[in-house]
């Protein structure tokens, strides 16, 4: 049985106005989107400069999806960002692994990828909860030390080579917390300033916004504090043009903005994805990320709600097509 990730978001609403973009704010140098794109050319084909477009993907080591996976070819050249998930956030507001297993798994994701693609960046991801508000204590007692939070994550990146983190605090009540979330990702996005400055190694945070709960408001507070957002565009918006108008009106630079697609239920088409892609060119944001890599366009049992077999990236290779590869 598979559990969409929508299954376990708040079906909160939101009524968005459309509204002039602000100004966009210039992004910092030590910006997600102004890294170095990896190499990912073939004979027909070559990658668009750095400053265009992000081809990115989770990657999960939580369920069958991944051992599946694993029997096949994964196309890492395809893209040029992964985001391996999960980790959690333990009681004690640190960042822990879910599983012994994870371990193993992370290693192997990153080993891969790095081989087949040397040049690509490997994120690891926050647990945004199996339920609505269930890891909101974790999280805000993290956020009363954001600075011891922040370097037990830069040690976990250094152990396991990994380029950053995603901080995915999904919370119904996620704007009342709006002043915790800043500070957590702040104190993060200072140490890896400070490390940056110090050893000239990059490392990011990023952070998932939920429209179904996330407000404009609440993003835009964000700007200074983050490398970049994946807004979830499957859940709760029926107007992305729109919505990333918003956020750029409270002040969130459309730069830093990258739209995350679902392809785990087979929703997804060519056509949607060229239409989705088309808005990413027109507004000028980051790029497209895939929940998820190895849950992509499996075979589908729609009168059992269950997905078998290895992921068939469809979907990654559709946003490959669409944003990082030129044909010459």
């Amino acid at each position: 049985m598979i559990f969409p990730r929508t299954f376990f978001s708040s079906a909160a609403n939101f009524s968005y106005a459309t509204l002039n973009p602000a100004i966009e704010l210039l992004g910092k140098s030590r910006s997600l989107f102004n890294s170095s794109t990896p190499d990912i050319s073939s004979e027909n084909s070559e990658v668009l400069p750095a400053s265009e477009y992000t081809c990115a993907a989770y990657f999960g080591f939580f369920d069958e999806a991944y051992d599946e996976t694993m029997k096949v070819k994964i196309p890492w050249e395809n893209t040029n960002q992964i985001f391996a998930s999960f980790v959690t956030i333990s009681k004690q507001g640190k960042l822990v692994l879910q599983t012994p297993e994870s371990h193993e798994k992370i290693k192997t994701i990153v080993s891969l990828a790095r081989k087949a693609n040397p040049d690509i960046e490997i994120f690891i991801v926050s647990d945004y909860g199996r339920a609505p508000g269930w890891i909101d204590d974790h999280y805000l007692k993290a956020a009363e030390n954001p600075e011891k939070f922040a370097k037990k994550v830069l040690e976990f990146l250094k152990e396991y080579d990994l380029n950053g983190i995603s901080i995915d605090w999904q919370s119904p009540f996620i704007n009342d917390y709006s002043e915790e979330l800043k500070a957590l990702l702040k104190g993060c996005h200072d140490l890896f300033d400070k490390e940056f400055q110090e050893t000239g190694k990059m490392y990011k945070v990023t952070h998932d916004v939920d429209p179904c709960t996330h407000s404009p408001k609440t993003v835009g507070n964000l700007k200074d504090v983050v490398d970049g957002i994946n807004v979830m565009s499957y859940l709760c918006t029926d107007n992305l043009k729109e919505l990333v108008q918003e956020f750029s009106a409270h002040g969130f630079p459309k730069r830093k903005i990258s739209v995350t697609v679902q392809s785990e239920l087979n929703e997804e088409t060519q056509k949607s994805i060229q239409e989705i892609a088309k808005i990413v060119k027109e507004e000028d944001l980051a790029g497209l990320n895939n929940w998820r890599m190895e849950n992509d366009s499996r075979k589908f049992h729609r009168s059992r709600y269950n997905v078998y077999g290895p992921s068939r990236f469809n979907v990654t290779n559709w946003i490959y097509d669409e944003l990082c590869k030129k044909i010459v």
